[in-house]
């Protein structure tokens, strides 16, 4: 593996995800399979959306998965991001973080493990993954 940062950086995310899924399960069990299909439903929607335009998709994913994952989904020409890329990796990408937030506001150690892992994952992203990207079509490659 080239660059561990892709992988570490989404395990991170799932950490976050996983631990704000079980949170909202265990206080609502409908609500907490409503944020379960949301979740099936955003990340197909966001790779489709930004991984699948990346020319990296193919054999130079920075995060592995999600370029794996393109293959399954409907070709798309690599290009520049359009307003309706960007929406269906902005909405799903706020729901999947703030669902959960209603939950976990009452106990503050359960914001800090949930967003921990994400600012931290997000930071990995930005300073270990982004500068080894070649998809000049992102915006946080400078």
């Amino acid at each position: 593996m080239k660059n561990p940062h892709g992988l570490i950086s989404l395990l991170l995310l799932v950490i976050s995800i996983i631990f704000g899924s079980l949170v909202v399960l265990s206080k609502s069990t409908f609500l907490g399979f409503v944020y379960l299909l949301i979740l099936v439903i955003s990340f197909p929607v966001i790779i489709y959306s930004f991984c699948s335009k990346s020319p990296c998709r193919y054999n130079n994913c920075g995060h592995i998965l999600p370029g794996l994952l393109t293959k399954i989904l409907p070709k798309r020409q690599t290009k520049e991001y359009t307003k309706l890329d960007w929406i269906g990796v902005l909405i799903p990408s706020l729901i999947i973080v703030l669902y959960p937030q209603y939950w976990l506001w009452g106990n503050k150690l359960y914001l800090l493990f949930f967003w921990l892992p994400i600012l931290i994952g997000v930071y990995d992203i930005k300073r270990c993954v982004c500068p080894k990207c070649v998809n000049n079509y992102c915006p946080l490659k400078k």
